[in-house]
């Protein structure tokens, strides 16, 4: 690892840890801050998509592992646009679930984002691993809670 991703992948961790920390003790906004995560993921993932969607195979390939990378330089390589396109209109309907604020719908898209969080691993630097299984046991503790949470609930 070069010095210059050391920094990166020290502050990710430590904005993982810090949203641990606020799921275990302020799920509401914990809940906010995930689907207002995933709205800028997929936000970002879609014009990158359209504008330069190479980033994709050169950014990610390299640090991938296993069958991550073969799909990368394999599947991806051959229709980066339409692939990150559908990831990123996935990215907000994962988002929109999670902050409709209802039981079964947050937590089907607190679900969903746990399940990307950990399919993203093999892609090794490139999701600022270990961070996003961080990210990932945070959400964790936000699907055991009933949602809406009740007024004297932790908000």
């Amino acid at each position: 690892m070069t010095s210059a991703l050391l920094l990166p992948l020290l502050a990710a961790n430590a904005l993982a840890i810090a949203f641990l920390v606020l799921a275990l003790y302020r799920p509401n906004p914990a809940r906010m801050i995930a689907g207002g995560g995933f709205i800028l993921a997929g936000l970002v993932n879609g014009t990158l998509a359209i504008l330069n969607p190479q980033i994709y195979v050169t950014g990610f390939g390299p640090n991938a592992v296993g069958v991550y990378k073969t799909l990368i330089y394999g599947l991806l390589a051959q229709a980066p646009t339409r692939f990150i396109l559908a990831v990123a209109v996935w990215q907000l309907v994962v988002a929109g679930l999670i902050l409709v604020n209802s039981t079964d719908f947050t937590r089907l898209g607190l679900v969903a984002a746990t399940v990307f969080l950990i399919g993203i691993s093999p892609l090794g630097m490139g999701c600022a691993f270990p961070s996003n299984l961080i990210l990932a046991a945070a959400l964790v503790a936000l699907i055991r809670l009933k949602w809406p949470l009740q007024p004297h609930a932790r908000m």
